[in-house]
């Protein structure tokens, strides 16, 4: 059982790894990245969007300006999924024991309604569709408090007054943005003018409420613990079969043996489809179709993941589908001992996020470099962690990771080529006469490697 209550703790993991102001770092890390917004939104920065006629936006909520709207571009919505990652992952990682407390069936559909709308809020920018945006917004902070409110008779007394705090400036920032998002789709619907007093008194008044219930729900579920909540007789196991059990620790186990087991694999074959769909999404304008595609104008290999990912809705939707084999990675991160593998855990996560943050079609430099990292930072802790994994699923782990290691060394070797033979003959070879195959290679790197912690079972002594 205390090694139960290890695989869901992330407090007991930082405890045991000596990063405690890792811990610090990773829970202020989203309050700190949506106040900074206006603030990277300056003209000499350019990093979030300035909507036209900024702060006070044209056509959005009243005239006032959002989190939505700043976070409107590629690097700004890639930003925000990464900071908004570590809390994500951690209130994952205790999937198990939510439903102790609440319900089976309610807290796992509770957990689920909050991040399949979270999900949307970032593949739906506010410039894309307003109402989707809306509508994905008011649903994750809804479901997000109705899970802390339910869960609030379960802290310890030391810790609730915190947590009350917080949990009523959430409801209560959120309660003023729902209704002004509310009431400004209401009269677009209903084809009138939206009233322009609150922009003229401050047009901040959105965000500002926005970026307060945000900064909240970022660090409710960093005050839960598991040790907490329930007891250990009373700790939560997953019958067999169950949706819970599938998203625990037996993933590929009871794989075979479940009814549930299609959603299962629509979440292991989401990342995998949305890397090969990036071409066909790019035609029909979701994902980025670059100047004289496929031969891209602004690159230097032709086609690529990260050229096609280069609007927010694609950004938003690449860490969308990428959460859920990485936070079922977050899920094990206790069964893999030793402080390098802890490191190369963190830097993959970290990397994978300033891959997301820091788009081709504007850091093209700084891109391939984190493109390089979060894929050493990967196939590394993957190879390590090989030992720990049972014979029966060992040997498909080892068939994956090796088309990962060729993908990406294939990718490797593709730029090096290109590079050397522009330098002697001024000629891109890989984009004149390839210009599919870094996509291609890229594409089966990232599905393999999405598909490496589904197999993961860890060997029971």
């Amino acid at each position: 059982m205390a090694r139960a209550v290890n695989q869901l703790s992330t407090f007991r993991v930082f405890d045991d790894q000596h990063a405690r102001l890792a811990l610090v770092v990773l829970v202020t890390l989203p309050s700190v990245y949506v106040w900074s917004l206006p603030f990277l939104a300056g003209e000499g920065l350019h990093f979030a969007e300035r909507c036209t006629g900024f702060p006070r936006c044209a056509g959005t909520y009243a005239g006032m300006i959002s989190v939505g709207n700043l976070v409107a571009n590629p690097q700004a919505t890639g930003a925000y999924a990464a900071v908004f990652f570590w809390p994500a992952f951690h209130l994952w990682s205790l999937k198990g024991v939510i439903p102790a407390v609440l319900g089976q069936h309610t807290g796992l559909a509770l957990v689920l309604v909050f991040y399949l709308s979270f999900a949307a809020h970032m593949v739906i920018p506010v410039t894309l569709s307003h109402a989707g945006h809306t509508l994905a917004c008011i649903s994750y902070g809804l479901s997000a408090l109705v899970i802390f409110t339910l869960l609030l008779w379960r802290f310890r007394a030391r810790r609730l007054a915190s947590f009350k705090f917080l949990l009523a400036v959430a409801a209560g920032a959120f309660c003023f943005s729902t209704l002004v998002m509310g009431a400004d789709c209401l009269q677009q619907v209903l084809g009138r003018e939206p009233l322009p007093v609150a922009p003229q008194l401050w047009p901040w008044l959105l965000y500002a409420a926005q970026a307060s219930s945000l900064s909240c729900l970022s660090l409710l579920p960093w005050f839960w613990r598991v040790g907490d909540a329930v007891a250990e007789e009373e700790a939560y196991t997953p019958e067999a079969g169950s949706l819970a059990n599938l998203l625990s620790i037996d993933t590929f186990v009871v794989l075979g043996r479940s009814r549930l087991r299609y959603s299962l694999l629509v979440l292991a074959a989401l990342p995998v489809a949305y890397v090969w769909t990036l071409p066909l999404l790019a035609m029909l304008g979701f994902a980025r179709l670059c100047d004289e595609f496929p031969r891209c104008a602004d690159g230097d290999v032709g086609a690529s993941v990260s050229n096609f990912i280069a609007t927010p809705q694609a950004t938003g939707a690449m860490a969308a589908a990428f959460f859920w084999p990485m936070a079922h990675m977050w899920t094990h991160k206790a069964d893999i001992d030793g402080t390098s593998n802890f490191a190369l855990l963190i830097g993959f996560y970290a990397t994978f996020g300033l891959f997301l943050a820091l788009p081709v079609t504007v850091y093209a430099k700084p891109h391939a470099m984190v493109v390089f990292a979060f894929c050493l930072c990967g196939l590394a802790y993957f190879g390590k962690a090989l030992r720990h994994w049972r014979e029966t699923e060992l040997r498909y782990a080892k068939m994956i990771l090796l088309v990962s290691i060729v993908s990406f060394a294939s990718v490797v070797a593709l730029v090096a080529v290109n590079s050397i033979v522009n330098g002697l003959t001024g000629i891109e070879i890989v984009k004149e006469y390839a210009p599919w195959l870094f996509y291609v290679c890229e594409a089966a790197g990232l599905s393999s490697m999405s598909l490496l912690p589904w197999f993961w079972h860890v060997q029971q002594h």
